[in-house]
């Protein structure tokens, strides 16, 4: 496949000299007999191969037509401008006049990038036609919807194929994303379902609130359609990009908009008896504890006692000049 590319960029190449020295060149028809122009088109060709298998589009196998794949195309046909630049400045024996480096270089970028398109295109459209699939409305024409539609598209493997996109955002309206369009919002489920002979629905938004899941599964089941949802992006398999295998079915914590709650069951457990139980040594030492702040917090015994039958009178001296008045025996 790798060859195949290489080919079909260097044709481009040979297309786009061919092109720009006719026109250089007044349309003089024996531009096509010319050394000179075989030259300088088969060594661009020669130049991109060389540049695109070191640093550009053949090096990694991208996803046709993708942005990275584009990147990749635009940077080696940039180099191999320069370098027929260079050649066109310092060889006076190639004939090759300033301006063609420009305009051949943007008329092959444009000529790779039409055929890489081309490609995508073909192969969408057949992807969409496979009968074994169940057939799907996504729900969603946003970056999750449409990353999960591209994937569906291009996974061979893939048992659901996006036939139709609803959307409630109606600027989106007339939109196509991978030949996939959009065909209403999310009132227009039933008509969209006989309109595409769909199976399935599959909302492709991560933080839907639960009225709408309501109101879709309502829908779905007028319209006899099977719904999935796609979870939130923190349940993803892949954080990149939503796969077929992360749809799920519609369960009762997405209607109620409320999730479970999950126990801590070794704090929320009873603690055992033996966990309870404190060491012998801990449980002497607070006894004692215990006993010293009894001792402490007693009042002190009171010198008079009640217990004797004798009243106590607290001592007191005889002023001087007075005599005792008790009788002595």
């Amino acid at each position: 496949m790798r060859v195949l590319w290489i080919g079909i960029d260097g044709l481009c190449w040979v297309i786009a000299i061919i092109a720009t020295l006719w026109t250089r060149l007044e349309l003089d028809g024996n531009v096509l007999t010319h050394l000179n122009t075989w030259v300088v088109a088969l060594g661009a060709a020669g130049v991109h191969a060389v540049v695109g298998t070191a640093f550009g589009p053949y090096m990694v196998r991208h996803v046709r037509g993708s942005f990275e794949e584009v990147l990749s195309v635009v940077r080696a046909a940039a180099i191999t401008g320069l370098v027929l630049l260079v050649v066109a400045f310092a060889f006076d024996t190639i004939f090759l006049p300033r301006s063609v480096p420009f305009l051949a270089t943007a008329l092959a970028i444009v000529l790779m990038l039409a055929a890489r398109f081309t490609i995508r295109t073909y192969r969408s459209r057949r992807a969409g036609t496979r009968e074994s699939a169940g057939r799907v409305i996504v729900y969603g024409a946003g970056l999750a919807g449409r990353r999960l539609a591209c994937n569906m598209l291009h996974d061979d493997r893939s048992e659901l194929v996006p036939v139709a996109y609803i959307d409630d955002d109606r600027h989106k309206r007339r939109l196509r994303v991978e030949g996939v369009p959009v065909l209403g919002t999310g009132a227009d489920l039933v008509a969209v379902a006989e309109r595409t002979n769909a199976t399935h629905v599959v909302v492709a938004i991560p933080r839907v609130d639960a009225e709408l899941l309501r109101e879709t599964r309502e829908l779905a089941e007028e319209a006899g359609l099977k719904i999935k949802v796609l979870p939130p992006l923190n349940d993803w398999v892949r954080t990149d990009d939503p796969q077929g295998s992360d749809l799920r079915d519609l369960n009762l914590e997405d209607l109620l908009g409320r999730h479970a709650v999950a126990l801590d069951q070794d704090r929320s457990a009873p603690t055992s008896p033996a966990r309870s139980s404190s060491s012998p040594a801990l449980a002497a030492r607070s006894a004692q504890s215990c006993a010293a702040r009894s001792r402490s917090s007693t009042p002190a015994a009171s010198p008079c006692s009640t217990a004797t039958s004798r009243r106590c009178t607290p001592p007191s001296s005889a002023s001087p000049g007075v005599r005792s008045s008790t009788p002595t025996t």
